[in-house]
């Protein structure tokens, strides 16, 4: 073996190095922090050391600190560790010359890791013992990052997926999670088979976006007085006789009641369920509502398309 470098990280009495990174922009610069948070930086590829003004936060006792420089420039870093008697996370912008807390909208914790985002965006993301955190840049604020779904449990690691828009957690005995980046993409509706019989003068829309785990508001007007009704949920469009009109929703996966006011209308919410597998697919609806002056009782409405978003 040979020693690469003879400095002693004691400082505020440290015991050992508690995390080391190297610059992706520039490898002679490197970072370090020892176990009472104290930084250290070189420029020689970590021959020669200089102790930085950080006092910042103590590392977990097993697992040390964490340390993430940006992508895109060695002069931008951030030091995360133990967040109970002060900051969780600091950042200099001045390679380690100064250093800010960034601890706005971060509740008191142990960070665990830190990642710069996989989309460029520059926003860092913390696994924490308290979950999933995410620091926008734009308003130098942290937000809670776990979905409806993910485990509350300690988050030991993240990291960015090369060539993928992908943070990539690992938890503590509750599996690996990846939290997707790509830009939203909103639900939508189309009016379909309007005017189909005379039979199908009823009026289906709604003007909530059809996204996973949002509540859905359907609303029915033209009935000709109040009643008991149901409002029909499918996975194709169709045409079919059906009654005195025409049934425009084929492979009914669900028949919700509707209640129709005395003057004619009915509303009805429904939450569709947090599945992103649902992203993408199409969905069909069409409202019936009693009629007692149509020969069979029974009046229709146009078909509602549901395109599912995020």
């Amino acid at each position: 073996s040979v020693q690469h470098s003879s400095q002693v990280f004691t400082a505020i009495g440290g015991s050992y190095l508690s995390a080391l990174a190297f610059a992706p922009t520039n490898p002679n610069r490197v970072y370090a922090v020892n176990d009472r948070g104290v930084a250290y930086t070189s420029t020689d590829h970590g021959t020669t050391w200089s102790q930085l003004s950080l006092a910042g936060p103590d590392s977990h006792y097993f697992y040390g600190s964490t340390i993430a420089v940006h992508p895109g420039t060695e002069h931008e870093v951030f030091i995360g560790g133990s967040g109970y008697s002060n900051a969780g996370v600091y950042r200099s912008t001045d390679g380690g010359v100064s250093w800010n807390p960034m601890a706005n909208g971060l509740p008191q914790t142990l960070v665990h890791d830190l990642a710069y985002a996989a989309d460029g965006s520059g926003d860092v993301f913390a696994a924490t013992d308290a979950g999933v955190y995410r620091w926008h840049r734009s308003n130098l604020t942290w937000t809670n990052e776990l979905d409806p779904g993910t485990p509350i449990t300690q988050y030991w690691s993240v990291e960015a997926v090369p060539g993928q828009p992908v943070m990539r957690f690992g938890t503590y005995g509750r599996g690996i999670w990846d939290l997707d980046l790509s830009p939203a993409t909103g639900g939508s509706w189309e009016l379909y088979g309007q005017g189909a019989s005379t039979a199908n003068f009823l009026a289906l829309d709604s003007s909530t976006p059809p996204n996973i785990g949002a509540q859905v508001i359907f609303q029915v007007t033209g009935a000709g007085h109040g009643g008991a009704g149901y409002l029909m949920a499918g996975r194709v469009q169709a045409s079919t006789p059906f009654f005195d009109g025409v049934q425009l929703v084929g492979q009914v996966v669900r028949t919700l009641p509707l209640s129709f006011s005395p003057v004619g209308d009915a509303t009805r919410a429904i939450t569709l369920p947090m599945n992103p597998a649902l992203v993408g697919l199409d969905f069909y609806f069409q409202a019936v509502a009693p009629d007692n002056f149509l020969p069979q009782g029974w009046a229709l409405s146009n078909g509602l398309k549901a395109v599912i978003g995020l």
